[in-house]
């Protein structure tokens, strides 16, 4: 009778011995999921919508200690430290500008002395076709991954091409106001195939020109414009409007003296006076746009341009600004 007894308790015991392995074995496996987790989390790169989020590089590449820190800023923090950059630059930049100046009369080269060097807080991304109609952009991916964002896209210059336009519409839900005065429908690719499909209320295209007066029903400003479509924000702005771009934009800093209506801007510069007085006046307007809050982050040679014109100057040359003064998704200040 003992004997069976003692084989009794000798099960038992082995038996929750057994079960507390078992249960020992779950707890294992569920502490090593929570750790590959929190490595995936910690690795992965995701975009800050917000100025409390953090952005942080992709993992398995060794940082120092200030890279990593640099990478992890939120939204805000990196604008503060592109604006610290920016700044300098700007000191240096005034006094090569004396420099250039000089005695002599002979061409001045513009742009080695307005470098776009703001650093965009999220990526800076070409859209368009290689070439001519391609434009820096700064933070698609924000609009990319909120389909539900209300975005709002002004292009002037559009008779020619259209792929900076179509790209836009196919990564966003942006709704894109496309004008020129000079043509009856918008560029190639635009005017193509499935583009032509009439239910993509997202396009809109007007023979309108972008003017620094209210002339008549075609040539309006900038205000007017937005006041007729119902809009007071403009997330995207591209110009490619020739020599009308200082007078026009010179008229929207006047018209909207606090708080430019636009997040970003896209200008194609056409300039043909490369005198000291020339630059001086280029120079002025320029610290105009920068007390306004835009910063050029991107810029790019319009090579196709300056050499069909045949010319020992750069004829045209296209930057990317972003307005760090009231932008309501891209920055913060």
């Amino acid at each position: 009778m003992g004997s069976c007894k003692s084989h009794h308790l000798l099960r038992r015991f082995k038996l929750d011995c057994l079960s507390e392995g078992s249960k020992w074995k779950q707890f294992g496996i569920i502490v090593l999921l929570f750790l590959s987790a929190k490595l995936t989390i910690s690795n992965v790169k995701y975009i800050s919508l917000g100025s409390d989020s953090k952005s942080c590089i992709w993992g398995g590449n060794k940082m120092n200690k200030s890279s990593s820190s640099l990478a992890c800023l939120g939204v805000e923090e990196r604008l503060r430290n592109s604006e610290k950059i920016y700044k300098k630059s700007v000191e240096l930049r005034k006094s090569y500008f004396k420099t250039a100046l000089g005695d002599s009369e002979s061409p001045i080269y513009y742009w080695n002395y307005l470098p776009p060097s703001f650093n965009c807080p999220h990526s800076v991304q070409r859209l368009g076709r290689m070439g001519v109609g391609g434009k820096w952009v700064c933070g698609i991916e924000l609009y990319e991954t909120s389909k539900s964002q209300l975005c709002v896209i002004y292009s002037f210059g559009v008779e020619n091409e259209s792929s900076f336009e179509a790209e836009m519409l196919d990564k966003t839900n942006c709704e894109v106001y496309a004008y020129d005065f000079n043509a009856f429908q918008i560029g190639y690719p635009l005017n193509q195939g499935d583009y032509l499909d009439d239910s993509d209320t997202r396009l809109q295209f007007r023979p309108y020109a972008l003017s620094p007066k209210n002339i008549n029903s075609t040539f309006m400003t900038l205000g007017k414009l937005m006041k007729l479509n119902g809009h007071d924000w403009i997330d995207f702005l591209k110009l490619d409007i020739g020599g009308s771009v200082i007078p026009c934009l010179t008229q929207v800093m006047e018209e909207f003296n606090e708080v430019l209506p636009f997040g970003q801007v896209q200008i194609k510069f056409q300039v043909e006076n490369y005198t000291k007085k020339g630059l001086l006046e280029l120079y002025e307007w320029w610290e105009r746009l920068e007390h306004h809050g835009l910063r050029p982050f991107a810029s790019e040679v319009n090579q196709h341009q300056s050499c069909r014109i045949n010319s020992k100057q750069l004829k045209s040359i296209e930057y990317s600004f972003i307005n760090i003064n009231g932008n309501k998704i891209i920055a913060s200040l």
